[in-house]
């Protein structure tokens, strides 16, 4: 029996990039406080999350919420398609492995010309040159088991779209 109940796309990938940091941080429970870098990006995405479900814009006088605003174009408006914020991937199983997968989906919602589902996951960078690039997108742990989970979900659909927000 497995004693981690649940893993997250983003510890499969963390263990795939330093498997010591990712023991440290799972199963020793050594947490390195957030970088100011990080926590800026989580006051972006919830400031992204908030405008998703409620419409509400931040305002342009704090970092975060310029940085929203710079982006936001990119985002369907609010309450004019079919979205779900947040959307929870319940414990899915993969192949053989004894463990389960949980996740949120930043943004999930429905193509508007083809039908067929979109991911959308938000990501702040401090420079260009940490952006994913649509090769390693494709390979990105996290977005492909988002993608077997919404496919799973609508086996009326054989595409989904996936997309990193900058």
């Amino acid at each position: 029996e497995s004693k981690i109940p649940h893993v997250s796309a983003s510890q499969i990938q963390l263990f795939r990039d330093c498997p010591m940091k990712w023991y440290r941080e799972y199963v020793l429970k050594i947490r390195s406080p957030s970088t100011p870098n990080q926590q800026l990006g989580k006051d972006v995405h919830d400031f992204l999350e908030a405008y998703l479900l409620t419409g509400a814009k931040p305002t342009s006088e704090i970092l975060a919420g310029a940085i929203t605003l710079s982006g936001i174009h990119l985002l369907p408006v609010p309450k004019t398609l079919d979205m779900l914020v947040e959307a929870s991937v319940e414990e899915i199983g993969i192949a053989s492995s004894p463990v389960k997968i949980k996740g949120f989906i930043d943004l999930l919602h429905t193509h508007r010309e083809h039908g067929y589902p979109v991911i959308v996951d938000h990501k702040t960078s401090s420079s260009r040159r940490w952006m994913k690039k649509p090769d390693q997108l494709i390979q990105n742990v996290q977005m492909i088991v988002y993608s077997k989970f919404v496919l799973d979900l609508n086996p009326e659909h054989n595409e989904v779209e996936i997309a990193h927000v900058y």
